[in-house]
C-alpha cells in the first residue's frame, strides 16, 4: 500500500529524531575518547644510573675538591676546585655554543646557508666553529685529567663520596617512581570509569537502533538512513516536490549527483587555475633568463657601445 502524504511526514519525522539520539549518543562515545589517559612508566633505576654516570661521576669530583679544598685548605687552598670548576664551564659553554650554531644552520636550511653567505663570512663562521671546539676538547681534557686524579686520590674517601652520589640520585629516583605509581593509579581509575561510560553509551546507541529497525516504516528505504538524506525527505515532501517514496530518492539522487558534478567541475577549474598560473611563472622565468643572456652575449662580445646597450 503507498503511504500518503501525512504517513510520509509522520514516518520521515520519526527516522529523523531516532537518527538524531543515534547521533549524539554516538559523538558523546567518539568524545569519551579524549578523556582516557595514558600511564607513565616508571624510572629502571639501574638503566638511569649507567646512563648518568658521566654526570655523577662529574658530581663526585666536584664533591671530592670541595671536600679536600674544607678539609685541607692550608695545603691545597681553594684554587683546585675553582680551576676545575672553570674547565666544567669553559667545556660545557664552548660545546653549547657549538650545539646552537648547527641547530641554527639546519635550521635555516642545511648546507644551503652557509652557500648562500659571503666566502669572507663563511671564513670567520668556520674560524670561530674550529677556536670553539678546541677550546671545547683542550678544557674537557685538563677537565677529566683533574677529575681522575681526584678520585684515585681520594681512596676510601673517594670510593664512599662516590657511592653517595649513587646513593643520592637512587634515592630521588625511587621517590620519582613513587609518584608516578600514586600518578598511574589515579589514572587507572579515571579509564575505569571511561570504559563504564562508554559501554553505557553503547549499549544506549544499540538500544536506539534496535529500536529504528523495529519501528521504523516498511517503506522507508534501507540505504538511505543518515540525518542528510532524512531532511530532504522530509523538505521534499513539505513542499510539495515529491508526493512518494520513490520521487523524494530519486530527487534526491539527482540532487546529490547534481552537487558532486558541480563540486568535481570547480575542484577541475582550480585546478586548471594553477596549471595556467603555473605555466605563466615559467614562462616569465624563461623570459627573464634569456634576457640575462643576452646581456652577458653582449658584454662577453665587446658591442655594448655598438648596439647602445649602455
Amino acid at each position: 500500500m503507498t503511504p500518503t502524504k501525512q504517513e510520509l511526514l509522520q514516518g520521515l519525522t520519526y527516522v529523523q529524531g531516532m537518527l538524531t539520539k543515534i547521533q549524539e549518543v554516538l559523538s558523546r562515545y567518539i568524545a569519551q575518547e579524549r578523556n582516557f589517559r595514558k600511564k607513565k612508566s616508571e624510572i629502571n633505576i639501574k638503566e638511569t644510573i649507567l646512563k648518568d654516570f658521566k654526570k655523577i661521576f662529574t658530581i663526585s669530583a666536584f664533591a671530592l675538591s670541595a671536600l679536600a679544598t674544607l678539609l685541607f685548605r692550608d695545603a691545597l687552598g681553594p684554587t683546585y676546585l675553582i680551576t676545575l670548576a672553570f674547565l666544567f664551564s669553559v667545556s660545557f659553554i664552548s660545546k653549547k655554543i657549538i650545539m646552537a650554531g648547527i641547530k641554527k644552520i639546519y635550521k635555516e636550511g642545511g648546507g644551503f646557508t652557509l652557500m648562500a653567505i659571503r666566502r669572507q663570512t663563511r671564513k670567520d663562521i668556520g674560524l670561530f666553529a674550529l677556536i670553539a671546539i678546541i677550546v671545547y676538547y683542550i678544557s674537557i681534557f685538563f677537565f677529566y685529567i683533574m677529575v681522575i686524579s681526584t678520585v684515585l686520590e681520594g681512596g676510601i674517601l673517594g670510593i664512599t663520596v662516590f657511592l653517595a652520589v649513587i646513593g643520592i640520585e637512587v634515592f630521588f629516583i625511587v621517590k620519582k617512581n613513587q609518584k608516578i605509581a600514586a600518578a598511574n593509579q589515579d589514572i587507572a581509575v579515571n579509564n575505569e570509569q571511561v570504559r563504564a561510560k562508554r559501554k553505557a553509551l553503547y549499549d544506549q546507541y544499540s538500544a536506539f537502533q534496535q529500536e529504528l529497525r523495529t519501528h521504523a516504516p516498511n517503506w522507508f528505504p534501507p540505504d538511505y538512513y543518515s540525518i542528510e538524506a532524512v531532511d530532504f525527505f522530509l523538505h521534499a515532501i513539505r513542499n510539495g516536490r515529491a508526493d512518494s517514496v520513490k520521487e523524494m530518492v530519486n530527487l534526491f539522487e539527482t540532487t546529490s549527483q547534481h552537487k558532486e558534478m558541480i563540486a568535481y567541475q570547480k575542484e577541475q577549474t582550480k585546478r586548471l587555475n594553477q596549471l595556467v598560473n603555473g605555466q605563466q611563472k615559467i614562462q616569465e622565468q624563461l623570459r627573464f633568463a634569456n634576457m640575462m643572456n643576452l646581456a652577458n652575449f653582449i658584454k662577453l662580445d665587446g658591442i655594448a657601445d655598438t648596439v647602445g646597450y649602455y
